[in-house]
């Protein structure tokens, strides 16, 4: 008898911990998306799906900045870098998040959040350019 109930005893601790474990995994994965984010990569998709990949400052013509802040409170920024004329000239913009996306204070479109975890963001969204127009773009981004 003294087996059974140490046994019943051991074998609910062990779904206590359990079930403690999984509600500690949810709210650290919903703070994921928290903090300061810089883009490093771009990729995009031509010509019968031939996909390319290159620094994020490339596409900037040397302007490397481009950074997203995100709050707890599902509100950020957006510090960006654009060639004006020989000079790189920085803006910042407002932002609002949830889960699936990031809405930009004057982007048309949202830009949709296509993975993250504690390293890494992935962002899908448009960017135009004055040689190929307005294209989608895959820009990854890593934890500052």
């Amino acid at each position: 008898m003294k087996k059974l109930i140490y046994m019943s005893t051991f074998v609910l601790a062990a779904l206590t911990f359990n079930s403690c474990s999984s509600d500690d995994n949810s709210s650290t994965k919903e703070n994921l998306r928290v903090g300061k984010w810089e883009a490093t990569t771009l990729s995009y998709t031509y010509e019968e799906g031939k996909t390319n990949t290159h620094p994020f400052s490339q596409f900037k013509e040397g302007c490397a900045v481009d950074v997203i802040e995100l709050t707890k409170e599902n509100v950020g920024t957006l510090k960006v870098e654009n060639k004006v004329e020989q000079n790189c000239a920085a803006s910042t913009a407002v932002a609002t998040w949830n889960d699936a996306t990031i809405k930009v204070v004057g982007e048309e479109k949202e830009r949709t959040i296509i993975s993250v975890n504690d390293k890494e963001l992935v962002l899908k969204y448009l960017m135009t350019y004055p040689k190929f127009g307005t294209i989608d773009v895959i820009v990854n981004y890593t934890r500052k």
